[in-house]
């Protein structure tokens, strides 16, 4: 019963982490619209370009997406052909899904964090910064989002698949009583 409890708790905590990153970088959304905003006010409102300003947009931009797509995955917004899978039933949909992140997400996760190493690793080394001239420095935390994306995605499948092993393991206790 202990352990039931504790396996609830740390997936209660991982779905909270994520549902309060997810918020927090949809705030961002927000945020990038004033900077675009600002940068096509300034350029063509008054012919000043802002490299800065715009390396900030790529900043933000890739923030909300590699930090929220462990959000989508969390809400069943991420990408799917469901021409089948809507009418299946919830017990097939949560056995689809645990094949799925076992044989695809976790894989594609791994690979994405043990590839991006070298790549991650040389561009702190050389503390890279834009390549525009008036850029922004740290383009090497801009890279590094490929780890918080493969860290965010990790922990949210790992909730994912116990979600669906108590699915499966409620139906198959409903069926053997």
């Amino acid at each position: 019963m202990q352990e039931r409890v504790l396996a609830t708790s740390g997936v209660a905590i991982l779905e909270h982490t994520t549902t309060i990153i997810g918020r927090l970088f949809s705030w961002c959304s927000i945020l990038l619209m004033m900077v675009i905003v600002a940068v096509v006010a300034l350029r063509y409102g008054f012919n000043i370009g802002l490299i800065a300003l715009q390396d900030s947009a790529l900043f933000v931009h890739g923030l909300i997406f590699m930090g929220g797509a462990a959000y989508t995955l969390q809400r069943d917004k991420h990408v799917r052909v469901d021409v089948f899978y809507r009418a299946f039933s919830e017990r097939r949909k949560a056995l689809i899904n645990l094949v799925g992140h076992l044989i695809f997400l976790f894989p594609v996760v791994l690979f994405i964090a043990i590839s991006s190493e070298t790549f991650i690793a040389m561009s702190w080394k050389m503390a890279e910064a834009s390549p525009e001239s008036g850029g922004l420095p740290g383009f090497f935390i801009l890279k590094s989002y490929l780890w918080l994306f493969c860290f965010l995605m990790g922990l949210q499948g790992i909730s994912e698949c116990v979600r669906n092993l108590r699915i499966l393991r409620q139906k198959e206790a409903s069926n053997d009583g």
